[in-house]
């Protein structure tokens, strides 16, 4: 962007600003004419019976670079005259972004990322600056929480503060917009019990009571995610992500 009342022009030293200087053919210099190269400068060429008049003009003919005119354009400012400057200010806008993830169940951030979510509560503001309110930002994410167990508004205001206000204190920047995107990802979480004989090795306090997850992704439809099998159980897609089938005999 051009910033206005900081544009100046300046002279060319070379053509001292008429934007034209002697041609540079060292055959013309500058007369705008050159030595015919068909008569080699005579006016005529002869043999041992005739001799005949050349077009040319007494054995010289236009010099073909300057056309005649013994000047050309100006090789530094390129027949301008002279330069025109301005000031350019140049802004670079940065995007900063985070992720986080606030659950109720026990699937890894790994498998949450690659499950098939859908928008829950979208919200941006602009302009936005490091001053505005987070709180009001937020003021229309309705949730429950006693329902969900999971406490979005503040987890919102800590992952705001925490990843954007506090890496940016005391830099010279601004803020311009704030986009925020919350996705659902809707699962099944699914108890069951084995005999006295296998114990959950995982997760010790649940005893004989083992879980896994059954949740959505793309392009597969319903995948389990299970980290406590047993090693004596079925097991029948590995010990550690199991594909929901018919033939699971945990299923």
């Amino acid at each position: 962007m051009a910033l206005p009342k900081c544009s100046f022009s300046t002279r060319c030293d070379q053509c001292r600003g008429k934007g034209l200087e002697k041609c540079s053919v060292s055959a013309c210099g500058g007369s705008g004419w050159v030595q015919c190269t068909q008569c080699n400068g005579r006016g005529r060429t002869e043999t041992a019976k005739t001799i005949t008049i050349c077009g040319c003009s007494n054995g010289r003919v236009r010099c073909s670079t300057c056309k005649g005119g013994g000047k050309v354009h100006c090789s530094n400012c390129s027949g301008c005259g002279g330069f025109y400057h301005s000031v350019i200010l140049k802004a670079e806008w940065h995007t900063r972004t985070s992720t986080w993830y606030c659950q109720n169940s026990f699937l890894p951030e790994k498998q949450i990322s690659k499950a098939h979510r859908t928008l829950y509560w979208s919200n941006q503001q602009q302009p936005w600056s490091k001053n505005s309110s987070i709180d009001g930002f937020i003021q229309y994410l309705q949730q429950d929480e006693r329902k969900e167990n999971i406490q979005l508004k503040k987890s919102i205001v800590r992952e705001y503060q925490e990843e954007h206000l506090k890496p940016t204190a005391g830099v010279k920047n601004r803020m311009s917009r704030l986009v925020c995107t919350i996705e659902r990802l809707d699962f099944e979480e699914v108890h069951y019990t084995l005999d006295n004989e296998y114990t959950n090795k995982k997760h010790p306090e649940l005893g004989t009571t083992f879980r896994f997850c059954k949740f959505p992704v793309n392009g597969k439809g319903q995948v389990i995610y299970e980290n406590e099998y047993p090693l004596n159980c079925c097991g029948c897609f590995g010990n550690k992500c199991a594909c929901y089938s018919c033939c699971c005999s945990i299923l």
